[in-house]
C-alpha cells in the first residue's frame, strides 16, 4: 500500500526526469573519473614496491642492511602491494558489471 502512494508522490514531469537523468550522468562520470584516479594511484603505488624492495635487496647484498629487517620491510610492502593489487582487480570488476559484461568476462 505504501508503495503506490510513494508512486504517487513521486510522479514527476517530463523536464524534472531529464534533469534527474542529467544528474545521474553527472554522477557516473564522476565515479568513473574516481575511479580512473583511484586505479591509476594503487598501480602507481605497486610500482613504488617493486622498487622499494629492488632498492632493499640492494642493500642486503650490499651488507647495509641486515636479513631480518630486509625479510620484515619486505612482507610489509608485499602485503600492501597485495591490497593494491586486489582493490584494482576490484573496481575493474565493478566496471565490468557496471558496463554489463557477462559473467566470467575478463
Amino acid at each position: 500500500m505504501w508503495s503506490w502512494s510513494l508512486m504517487q508522490t513521486l510522479s514527476w514531469s517530463d523536464s524534472a526526469c531529464r534533469c534527474c537523468g542529467a544528474v545521474a550522468s553527472q554522477l557516473v562520470t564522476h565515479w568513473v573519473y574516481f575511479a580512473l584516479a583511484r586505479v591509476f594511484d594503487l598501480v602507481a603505488k605497486v610500482l613504488a614496491v617493486e622498487d622499494t624492495i629492488y632498492e632493499l635487496d640492494r642493500g642486503v647484498e650490499n651488507d647495509v642492511l641486515n636479513l631480518s629487517d630486509f625479510v620484515k620491510s619486505v612482507r610489509r610492502l608485499a602485503r600492501d602491494q597485495f591490497e593494491a593489487r586486489a582493490l584494482v582487480q576490484k573496481i575493474f570488476h565493478l566496471q565490468r558489471q557496471a558496463a554489463g559484461a557477462p559473467p566470467g568476462f575478463s
